[in-house]
């Protein structure tokens, strides 16, 4: 099954239960892997192919970190031969469900000493309204290094499935850490014409890119898809009358009042999508486009 078949389901089918069950259809008598996010079912699709069925849980536009699984999403999860999860601390369901432990896979186990803190301040987002995080930020794929981990992680599991070439497995591993690698270059080189550019996020998911690649960046709580607040605009002009040069980084299409609001400021703004659900394409080229965007932006900021 090729990634566009992720993208499939996202056109047609209208809930996360939907999926499964379509998803419980198709899989026949291939291992069926459940994927907490698009990067890792990415992985596991490039690394599995035809001979196991991947499928996300999560509604096709909702971001898998916010949502929470009813009684029968769960029950087809833990019905699943493999959970991948991108740290127990990514979606706050996984440490209340019951999930067979011989079947779980956190494929963030082999770099723990490197996950970064969480901001802990006070925002909102999605149907609980105002609410703060604590724990680890877990959008580790964006350090493509450490998404090569991730894949890693994801291969070595899939080797021990019955049903699943190992052989396969590995020759498909070695293509994609061929993709990441190139992107990791790529994403170096960008940086470097950041280097004298004041970076600020809608949100605080670009932890790992910015420790990756060596760039600054200051984050907001703000929503893409919902209006700014005059507080939040107030905050925005306070930061711009010590940083000028500002590029504005979006994790979704942002508004048209939004994007209005950054131009009669004079802020270059562009759409980093962190590809926690798929968008467009697949990972790699969500990912060359954002690089693209950041190298077009950087020059629009820098340019008199």
């Amino acid at each position: 099954m090729a990634v566009r078949c992720l993208r499939a389901f996202a056109a047609v089918l209208t809930s996360s239960v939907a999926a499964l069950l379509a998803w419980s259809a198709v899989a026949q008598d291939r291992p069926k892997i459940v994927a907490q996010n698009y990067p890792l079912a990415y992985f596991a699709e490039r690394l599995a192919g035809d001979s196991a069925a991947v499928a996300i849980p999560s509604p096709a536009d909702e971001d898998p970190a916010d949502w929470t699984p009813g009684v029968e999403d769960i029950s087809r999860i833990q019905a699943a031969d493999l959970i991948l999860l991108n740290g127990q601390s990514y979606a706050d369901w996984t440490s209340k469900a019951s999930l067979p432990r011989a079947r779980l896979l956190d494929t963030t186990a082999g770099f723990r000493d490197a996950l970064i803190a969480e901001d802990a301040s006070v925002h909102r987002h999605g149907p609980e309204g105002e609410h703060s995080h604590s724990g680890l930020t877990l959008h580790t794929w964006l350090d493509l290094d450490l998404a090569g981990q991730q894949a890693h992680a994801v291969a070595e599991s899939l080797k021990r499935r019955a049903g699943v070439d190992a052989a396969v497995v590995d020759a498909a591993l070695a293509d994609l850490m061929t993709d990441l690698r190139a992107l990791d270059e790529e994403a170096r080189t960008a940086a470097t014409a950041l280097q004298s550019v004041t970076l600020i996020a809608s949100h605080p998911i670009y932890q790992y890119f910015a420790r990756a690649y060596g760039v600054e960046i200051a984050n907001l709580h703000w929503e893409y898809n919902e209006p700014v607040s005059p507080e939040q605009w107030t905050e925005l002009d306070e930061f711009l009358t010590s940083h000028p040069k500002t590029l504005f980084l979006w994790e979704g299409p942002p508004t048209e009042a939004a994007e209005q609001g950054l131009m009669k400021r004079g802020v270059v703004a562009t759409l980093f999508d962190p590809a926690y659900i798929l968008r467009d394409g697949d990972f790699l080229s969500t990912m060359q486009a954002n690089l693209d965007r950041l190298s077009d932006a950087a020059t629009r900021v820098s340019s008199p």
